[in-house]
């Protein structure tokens, strides 16, 4: 019987098959395909099961990074051709096991490719009791704040704290819109929102196919942020972004205690919500019921 667009997939289910299209059931593999299925509960496919269909399709490697040096607690490693994901979950994996032993080690990613939602790696670290925070760089579609050629990327980048129950995580591009959006915008003719790209005359615009560069979010503040980024990937990498070339860093520090309660005790105090409340009780409700998939990422994964 053929999946039909309303059809939920249970969760551990659909990790296995994730696991499958992965062809490796290791602790790499594991936390990899947990992060596709979070982005796939969350309906972002193009970060989720679509990343792995492009990978696929482009006959991507599953070799593990080579050219690995070692200068005290930051690892180089040459990732290029190689699945975000799977690469970023082994970077979360050494990070951790370094820190625990040193304080603070980090792993610098040179040649990244798509590497789907960061968080969930920030947050493999922070379940074992440590400050986890993961910053990915890419070429430029992003204007300085006040500018209007592209001159960063949109460089997102996610933090997480260790708690006594669940860490507390915040997951966050630069940019007013990510890449993909940008381009699945472009692909189905819908109008941006407003305020987020501008065309080559720096006039606002919602029209994709005119965009020649996107916006920071929250203005001067993103740009900052986007310095910051850039500064502990292409930094500590040697690189620069410009020429299509990516990099990321994982960094992993030990926490003298948790403290994810107490921030959270300080938002309640403020009336305030939760960073990325919305995104955890969503995918609590997709563990349970299952993760809604169309028929033809069904049919990739071999669930038709």
């Amino acid at each position: 019987m053929g999946l039909n667009a309303e059809d939920c997939i249970p969760w551990t289910r659909l990790c296995e098959h994730v696991r499958a299209a992965l062809d490796d059931d290791g602790p790499d593999a594991q936390l990899a395909s947990e992060a596709l299925v979070e982005a796939e509960a969350l309906g972002q496919s193009h970060f989720g099961i679509g990343l792995l269909q492009r990978w696929r399709a482009a006959e991507g490697e599953t070799r593990k990074p080579s050219a690995e040096s070692q200068s005290g607690q930051l690892h180089h490693w040459d990732v290029e051709g190689l699945f975000g994901p799977l690469v970023l979950a082994r970077a979360s994996r050494v990070a951790a096991r370094e820190a625990r032993g040193s304080g603070m080690a980090a792993v610098v990613l040179h040649g990244l490719g798509g590497s789907g939602r960061l968080a969930p790696f920030a947050q493999a670290i922070a379940t074992q009791g440590l400050v986890g925070a993961v910053f990915a760089a890419s070429p430029p579609l992003v204007a300085a704040h006040g500018g209007s050629k592209p001159l960063w990327g949109t460089n997102p980048f996610a933090l997480a704290v260790p708690g006594h129950n669940t860490p507390l995580v915040v997951d966050a591009s630069t940019a007013s819109l990510t890449a993909a959006a940008l381009a699945e915008a472009r692909s189905s003719g819908h109008d941006l929102p407003e305020g987020a790209a501008v065309t080559t005359r720096g006039e606002p615009t919602r029209d994709p196919t005119d965009v020649a560069a996107l916006l920071p979010r929250g203005g001067l503040l993103g740009t900052l942020a986007a310095v910051l980024v850039e500064s502990l990937t292409s930094g500590l990498a040697g690189q620069s972004a410009t020429s299509g070339w990516r990099s990321a860093t994982v960094m992993a520090c030990e926490a003298r205690a948790p403290i994810a309660e107490v921030m959270r005790d300080r938002i309640e105090a403020a009336d305030a919500r939760e960073p990325g409340s919305g995104t955890r009780e969503a995918l609590m409700h997709a563990r349970r019921h299952g993760v809604p998939l169309s028929p033809a990422v069904g049919s990739f994964l071999g669930l038709t």
